[in-house]
């Protein structure tokens, strides 16, 4: 069996014992819900659905890959950076996300998004400043008319809280 059929057992494994068994349990779903979609099991569901459906294709794809190589394996990993390089990475951007989650009462979630997205953004080295504006503006702007204007589920917008209209 191919590492991608064993890792898409565990992902179908896990998606349905996360639908049938730990959504059920661990989601209080209010009897007075009036839509489907905004039960607060909605979206867990849907990921976990989701989750599911990617492992049976990881299982059902057909593969000319034989067993592992473990030569291959070596290679592969000779070539990612080394733990030296990644830890500080990975601590520079866990610092930025807890400066963001921070940030949210005082300004907001739209403004500090812009930010982090663009920082994030530069941080994995995009230099094409046309589309880092672009995407630091557009989307935390298109998530928050998402939420409040289609979903109904207020953003908070901390001291530009006099802006909402």
């Amino acid at each position: 069996m191919t590492l991608n059929r064993l890792v898409g057992v565990f992902f179908l494994v896990f998606g349905a014992l996360s639908y049938f068994i730990l959504i059920p349990q661990g989601i209080v779903v209010p009897s007075n819900i009036q839509h489907f979609t905004t039960s607060p099991a909605f979206w867990p569901n849907i990921i976990t659905v989701i989750i599911a459906i990617m492992g049976l294709l990881l299982v059902l794809q057909n593969s000319d890959v034989e067993d592992i190589n473990t030569e291959d394996i070596e290679e592969e990993l000779e070539d990612h950076t080394s733990w030296k390089t990644r830890t500080p990475r990975l601590l520079i951007i866990l610092s930025m996300l807890f400066a963001f989650y921070f940030t949210i009462e005082k300004f907001g979630m739209v403004a500090p998004a812009m930010l982090l997205i663009l920082i994030l953004m530069l941080f994995a080295g995009y230099r094409r400043w046309s589309l880092i504006l672009l995407f630091s503006i557009l989307v935390p702007t298109a998530l928050y008319f998402f939420f409040t204007h289609v979903a109904n589920i207020p953003i908070p917008l901390g001291i530009f809280e006099t802006l909402r209209g």
